[in-house]
């Protein structure tokens, strides 16, 4: 029995939605001060470290070195990622503990200006030539602590050995910051890690990825929505990918994840996505909009989109070959055998299963293995001439296609 075999065939039950239809100002705002109360929830309830500091306080600790101890001017990042209203309060709990200290007039020489530092350099008779760094290192170098006290009257923040320590056992809080990686947060790890070194915090997010591919497997089973699963796999697969290579280990795994994610993507997922839009067409909805700079007022603007639907559009595999180049060198692959481990990545991907895919027109592309491997090695080179041939083969197959078309 196939892995795919207990899937049993059902009537597609389509809605179709479409709206362009943007959030008002008012709107924005008021979801953006939502998550800014979530945010300082989670702050409340995060788990300290050792020495007391929470994830937004290591964050701050490890951004001190760029604030003067006066006169700061804070990005909003703080308040609206960081739930932090008062990021000077934080600096002034860091520098009370021992964390962080006023850094002396050498360290903070950085901050001076290039006619600032040439100024100081000629005014104790010293050759001021080259670029900054060469200003900074000469001031550095030949000017006295108790000279420079004069003309830095502002002092950066520099860390404490405490301080280094501090971040240094909480890496995956720099890491994380404010963005989410592989779905999670800085949040999220500060949970997973207690009762676990937080320095292999990395360790997780593998396992994470792992369990996810997991449930993935689980949900197909429950709900029978192939389609849904093909496109977890997509995304899932490009993120193991991202990882060994952050990880700067296991190259050729890296490859077989990315050309396993790659495969249905060009054949599910963007033909998927661009029959739906040929689709929509014939149905006459609203048009499709874009977001323009006003070439007038230099404002963001709505205009209609009226360019031609394009595969390589959809696929977007340009970009998405980035993470090929680098695993070519790491593995020190030429084109040849780069293509010929793409072909045999691409043989062991079951088979799409088209009979199979739900609420979905899709067309059943005419592709061999050698077609797409030849895509992914000619976009990988920027060779426009090979892959230009092969999205017009795809789109013609697509806009031929007579399968029936969505259904109220």
């Amino acid at each position: 029995m196939g892995f795919f075999d207990f899937l049993k065939k059902k009537e597609p039950k389509v809605t179709v939605t479409v709206s362009a239809k943007e959030n008002t100002f008012g709107e924005l705002q008021q979801q953006k001060e939502i998550a800014i109360v979530e945010t300082k929830e989670l702050a409340c309830k995060a788990f300290p470290s050792k020495n007391g500091l929470r994830p937004h306080e290591i964050f701050m600790l490890s951004y001190a070195p760029h604030y003067n101890t006066e006169g700061n001017s804070f990005p909003q990042f703080w308040h609206y990622d960081f739930g932090v209203d008062n990021p000077q309060a934080i600096l002034n709990m860091l520098l009370e503990r021992g964390f962080i200290r006023i850094a002396t007039a050498k360290e903070s020489v950085e901050k001076l200006k290039v006619p600032e530092l040439k100024e100081i350099l000629s005014e104790h008779g010293i050759k001021a030539a080259g670029k900054k760094a060469d200003l900074v290192a000469s001031v550095r170098e030949n000017i006295s602590e108790e000279d420079l006290g004069t003309k830095i009257p502002f002092r950066r923040y520099a860390l404490t050995d405490l301080g280094k320590q501090e971040v240094k056992e909480n890496e995956y809080v720099i890491y994380f910051g404010s963005s989410t990686k592989y779905g999670l947060t800085v949040w999220d790890m500060n949970r997973m890690i207690q009762g676990y070194p937080s320095h292999l915090y990395r360790d997780k997010i593998w396992g994470h990825l792992n369990k996810k591919a997991q449930e993935s497997a689980e949900s197909l089973q429950k709900d029978n929505d192939i389609y849904s699963f093909y496109l977890r796999e997509i995304s899932l697969r490009y993120e193991m990918c991202d990882f060994l290579i952050e990880e700067n280990k296991h190259p050729l795994d890296a490859l077989k994840l990315w050309a396993t994610a790659a495969f249905y993507d060009i054949m599910v997922e963007s033909p998927a996505d661009m029959k739906m839009s040929l689709d929509l067409e014939k149905y006459k909805v609203d048009p499709t909009m874009k977001r323009i700079k006003d070439p007038k007022t230099g404002e963001s603007i709505l205009v209609e989109d009226n360019s031609p639907l394009q595969f390589r559009d959809k696929l977007n595999l340009s970009f998405k070959v980035s993470s090929v180049r680098i695993l070519k060198e790491k593995l020190g692959f030429s084109d040849d055998e780069l293509f010929q481990n793409l072909v045999l990545f691409f043989q062991e991907c079951q088979p799409v299963m088209y009979e199979l895919i739900r609420n979905r027109n899709i067309t059943k592309l005419n592709l061999s293995h050698e077609d797409i491997a030849g895509l992914v090695v000619a976009e990988s080179n920027e060779d426009s001439k090979i892959s230009d041939t092969i999205y017009k083969d795809i789109e013609i197959q697509i806009k031929q296609d007579k399968s029936p078309v969505w259904k109220k």
